[in-house]
């Protein structure tokens, strides 16, 4: 399934190939966290995940064409 997945600025690191946002290809039934496995993003970085609007959690499961935003708790404007 196809996940969209843009990093906040300073996840910029884990930018591939330096893309803000990005298309990911993971199997049906993945969750959360295996988005941050796929791009690199360690489990214990304190961060805010929006799925489709909503913040979710490292559990949370993912269904085709979900739309993923990451960024640190605190983040400027």
């Amino acid at each position: 399934m196809r996940i969209k997945v843009r990093l906040g600025l300073s996840f910029s690191k884990y930018r591939l190939n330096n893309e803000k946002e990005i298309l990911i290809e993971l199997p049906a039934g993945s969750k959360v966290k295996e988005v941050l496995l796929y791009i690199g993003v360690p489990e214990t970085e304190p961060m805010v995940i929006i799925k489709n609007g909503k913040v979710v959690n490292l559990d949370d499961p993912l269904r085709p064409e979900d739309a993923l935003i990451i960024f640190p708790p605190l983040e400027g404007g």
